[in-house]
């Protein structure tokens, strides 16, 4: 279920926006727990939108909306055939700017300098660990074990960042 909305994310984003998964497709990830994705801070409402799109043509549909400034998230909801109804919540992050921490110009160069040579999974692993970890410091102060576990998998180890 999961899997496949991040198809569709890689699907609708691609031509339009660029985008990286910070959580929910890694191995820390819960079942039923949430996609966090990072795009530039103007384009969170326009990644909902591509995204809701991408998935009504494959038959889910937008069960919630909403736009916090920070970040816009979108639960997306399909039945299932047996009868049970399955949903994904996408959180789009805007950015490096949690709380209004950063500018516009961190995130621009994220995707350019770094993302943009970012040709093999694992690098784009090693600096969504990263983002994580500096995103967690920044918006909540700490890390969960969770969190330490996935920033250490993804190649950047706290000893290393700080």
């Amino acid at each position: 279920m999961k899997a496949e909305i991040e198809a569709f994310i890689t699907q609708a984003l691609t031509p339009t926006i660029s985008f990286l998964f910070l959580r929910g497709n890694d191995t820390q990830t819960r079942s039923e727990g949430d996609l966090d994705i990072l795009v530039s801070n103007t384009q969170i409402v326009l990644a909902c939108q591509l995204l809701a799109e991408r998935a009504h043509k494959n038959g889910w549909y937008v069960l919630f909306f909403r736009n916090i400034g920070y970040c816009a998230q979108v639960v997306l909801s399909r039945p299932a055939p047996d009868g049970e109804v399955h949903s994904v919540k996408v959180d789009f992050i805007a950015g490096l700017e949690w709380y209004n921490a950063g500018s516009g110009d961190l995130t621009t160069r994220l995707f350019k300098d770094f993302l943009s040579e970012a040709d093999t999974e694992k690098v784009r692993n090693s600096i969504a660990a990263a983002v994580t970890f500096f995103q967690k410091c920044m918006a909540l102060g700490r890390l969960s074990d969770r969190d330490m576990a996935r920033v250490t998998q993804g190649g950047a180890t706290p000893k290393l960042l700080l």
